[in-house]
């Protein structure tokens, strides 16, 4: 999610049980059954293990991301634990971004998305992206864009991301 963050507390949320909830954003989603949910520290692995693979492609890129400040993860589940040996491991993250530095202003989540595109693009990443689209979740508008990028050694990564601004009161 893309949004300027009110005057309220931001806080991670909570999972009971598959049940993922975040009050300060009036969100909530179920997870599927037996999924992994990180911890902080796998987390702040896995970030470590994207930055240091962007700092191959472009080392600017990869020090931005690093000193970022204004993105927080809220939850991140996998299909199977971190390090099981798999050829495929579905997973889901959802975090979100205080984007009133960004330099821009985001009127909904296309322009974030259009916003996201663009820097991938002058980042040099080899990303291959589709329209972005519309979609509807329980009445609630989102928008997604499909992202694919072949990392080498038979690994290509489909990124979908959703996004909904959220635009602060005042």
């Amino acid at each position: 999610m893309a949004g300027c963050f009110g005057k309220e507390e931001l806080t991670p949320g909570v999972l009971e049980g598959n049940l993922y909830r975040n009050d300060f954003f009036n969100l909530s989603f179920e997870l599927p059954e037996g999924w992994t949910i990180l911890t902080e520290a796998e987390v702040t692995e896995v970030g470590n293990l994207s930055v240091e693979f962007i700092s191959e492609l472009n080392e600017e890129l990869a020090k931005q991301i690093e000193e970022d400040e204004d993105v927080v993860d809220l939850v991140h589940a996998l299909k199977h634990p971190l390090n099981y040996r798999v050829s495929f491991n579905p997973n889901f993250v959802c975090n979100a971004e205080n984007v009133k530095d960004a330099g821009t202003t985001f009127h909904n989540g296309k322009d974030y998305l259009e916003y996201s595109k663009d820097l991938f693009q002058k980042a040099g990443l080899p990303w291959q992206f589709e329209h972005i689209h519309l979609e509807v979740l329980d009445d609630v508008n989102f928008y997604t864009m499909n992202a694919r990028i072949d990392i080498g050694n038979g690994f290509i990564r489909n990124f979908t991301p959703l996004s909904k601004t959220v635009m602060q009161s005042t």
